[in-house]
């Protein structure tokens, strides 16, 4: 087991700050030298420097060789750095995939928040996405969505530069600016890797055509944002479909509906953030008193994303749905998706047993139980009233989230929550 960086012994002594000087008054009378107790102030800041580089030197050190296994030449800092911050942003960027893949959100995404091995770090208003928004925000303190579910990967990619610029005081900067190179080469290549490889495992997509498979996962990706459907319902409903089998189309059709938006679901996330009027006035206020709308979050990026909201909420309106149409329409997007998958699939499938092992595949990389928030208002409820056989079994199914479980289980923890119930929100303060 890896030792704790709290318990780590910084191996440098901290240098006294004080100042030896030869006094001649003094040295006349015997004294030799003494201590100043105010040395001048350069003095004084590059002993701070030097112990900052050398506490830094220790830890940075300390992490390489103790989670990284990164044995350098005690000379050689600069190149056991450079494969350190390949390494960490590699497992920063796949860890992100993974993220995204299944539907989890953190929250507070500083950089402290962060782990400087690659883990994800619970900072408390975490969550899982129910019905899908890329713009989802789970950390009702985020007010601006700096921390969005579509904003992690970026947001974890300058987490990784961050890191490097705090390295300012060791490396000079030609050799910072190679190494924000590199944390933007690796992040990039090593998150569209794993995410494209998850999300084929996922679908249980053919290995041998990726030029399809990413095509047919962009309109897949397409189809979820404009039906809203679950995130963990969908990938689990799609294993029941089968290639030999027509009548799995209208099963898993009717399951995809079922966890999709209906129009009262549709209606109520369309609803714009603010009025006509209150955009105006934050127009102006924009124009007139920028630094006041700044200090409030508000800039021109924002007030477009404002307007947006109105425009295509006057455009849903203007549609004139009913229940029924909505539901036709859902039905349709996913109906087209579906025959496109499904021809797909039946081009590299030979047999029917292929078939069975493509979609016992799936439901060992698609959760059926997740930790929704009405599962763990339940396990918090139960835990209040000393219900101690309901929060075991919670956490049974949570630490076997790809089992079956039972018809019971499936009603209450593996859907998502109730509609018409009040939404559970979760902040930093939660």
């Amino acid at each position: 087991m890896h030792r704790s960086l709290r318990n780590m012994t910084t191996i440098s002594e901290p240098l006294l700050n004080i100042h030896l000087s030869m006094d001649k008054t003094a040295a006349r009378e015997g004294s030799g030298f003494h201590v100043e107790q105010n040395p001048p102030e350069n003095a004084r800041v590059a002993r701070e420097n030097e112990v900052q580089r050398a506490t830094l030197r220790d830890m940075l050190t300390f992490v390489q060789q103790e989670y990284y296994d990164i044995h350098g030449q005690t000379d050689d800092l600069e190149g056991a750095s450079r494969r350190f911050v390949e390494a960490l942003t590699r497992r920063t960027a796949a860890l992100v995939a993974k993220w995204q893949t299944v539907g989890f959100c953190h929250g507070v995404l500083n950089t402290d928040n962060m782990s400087i091995v690659g883990d994800t770090l619970d900072y408390g208003p975490y969550g899982f996405m129910e019905y899908f928004d890329p713009g989802h925000i789970c950390n009702t303190s985020d007010t601006s969505g700096r921390y969005a579910f579509e904003n992690q990967p970026e947001i974890c990619k300058w987490n990784c530069h961050m890191l490097v610029t705090q390295l300012s005081v060791l490396f000079p900067d030609n050799v910072l600016d190679d190494f924000h190179a590199l944390v933007d080469a690796t992040y990039d290549t090593t998150y569209a890797a794993e995410w494209r490889s998850s999300m084929d495992q996922k679908l249980g997509l053919p290995p041998q055509d990726p030029d399809t498979n990413a095509a047919l996962v962009a309109t897949f990706w397409t189809t979820l944002t404009d039906t809203h459907a679950d995130f963990t319902c969908v990938f689990r409903a799609l294993s029941g479909l089968s290639v030999f089998d027509d009548s799995t189309v209208k099963n898993v059709l009717e399951s995809l509906v079922k966890v999709s938006h209906s129009l009262a679901q549709k209606q109520r996330a369309a609803q714009p953030s603010v009025s006509p009027a209150q955009l105006a006035h934050l127009q102006q206020l924009l124009v007139s008193k920028p630094n006041v709308a700044l200090r409030y979050g508000f800039n021109q990026d924002t007030l477009d994303g404002l307007s947006k909201q109105l425009t295509d909420y006057a455009a849903f309106l203007e549609a004139n749905h009913t229940p029924d149409r909505f539901k036709r329409m859902q039905e349709d997007r996913w109906r087209i998706w579906l025959e496109q998958y499904r021809q797909h699939l039946a081009h590299h499938t030979d047999d029917a047993q292929a078939d069975v092992a493509r979609r016992r595949a799936m439901n060992q990389v698609n959760p059926k139980y997740i930790l929704r928030n009405h599962v763990a208002q339940a396990a918090i409820d139960a835990a209040s009233v000393g219900d101690t056989t309901t929060v075991a079994h919670i956490l049974h199914l949570l630490t076997h989230p790809f089992d079956d479980g039972n018809a019971c289980d499936t009603a209450i923890y593996g859907q998502p929550s109730d509609p018409t119930a009040p939404p559970l929100l979760v902040s930093c303060s939660s």
